[in-house]
């Protein structure tokens, strides 16, 4: 019985759920015979539970030794009644190569509403502007350049990445957009099935991403910007 609770928590706070299941995990320690407070930190330290986002000073900030420009956000389509797509984009300069293998390696996006909502970057319901064929994508957990090469973006140049949302219909103005890179390259890929034998792994793990998180707050597009990598919008 015990060991089933003890998994149950868990499979919870490792499932990327809300920060309050982490601190349930961490107060009720002591009832399922878990080490808390070290078992938050491991999670977070993998990624499972994300970290907190400093809001960026303007338009530009520095996360994990790489520059990151938001150039604004722009209203799409309704897929499907009740929500609607958000293309948000952004200009990111590695400052060298171990910055640009980090972007690549571990990178998240999120958008963030003034009511607590979250929604992950995401496919397409439906093709967009041609332009967007030409900008860096988020793949295989990392943020890459355009396919077909998705590679590392060069470093100490500023290469173009959008990125897709779909949001709720009602979501306004207030929408925040938060980057989630690592600190450190990973040696193993973030947890995808939690199980203890699995958390005993994590804690042998020695260069884990640990990552940090900055967050823009909502302007609209330009695609004039676009002329900077000399794409016509």
């Amino acid at each position: 019985m015990a060991d089933d609770r003890r998994q149950g928590v868990l499979r919870r706070v490792a499932r990327g759920a809300p920060l309050r299941w982490a601190a349930a995990a961490v107060l009720g320690a002591a009832a399922v015979g878990v080490p808390g407070w070290a078992q938050y930190r491991e999670l977070a330290d993998t990624g499972a539970i994300p970290p907190a986002a400093e809001a960026a000073d303007g338009a530009t900030a520095r996360l994990a030794g790489s520059e990151w420009e938001f150039l604004g956000a722009e209203a799409g389509e309704e897929p499907y009644p009740g929500a609607r797509s958000v293309d948000v984009f952004f200009a990111v300069t590695p400052e060298d190569g171990a910055a640009a293998e980090r972007v690549g390696s571990y990178c998240r996006l999120r958008a963030v509403d003034g009511r607590g909502r979250v929604w992950e970057d995401g496919l397409r319901a439906a093709a967009g502007p041609p332009f967007l064929e030409e900008a860096g994508e988020t793949a295989g957990g990392g943020c890459l350049t355009a396919p077909p090469d998705n590679e590392p973006f060069p470093p100490g140049e500023a290469s173009l990445l959008a990125v897709h949302f779909t949001v709720a219909a009602d979501a306004g103005r207030d929408l925040r957009f938060e980057v989630e890179v690592a600190t450190h390259v990973p040696e193993e890929d973030p947890l995808e099935e939690t199980s203890l034998t699995d958390l005993e792994e994590f804690e042998e793990e020695k260069d884990p991403p640990r990552p940090a998180a900055v967050s823009f707050g909502y302007r609209e597009f330009d695609r004039a910007v676009l002329g900077r990598w000399g794409i016509r919008p």
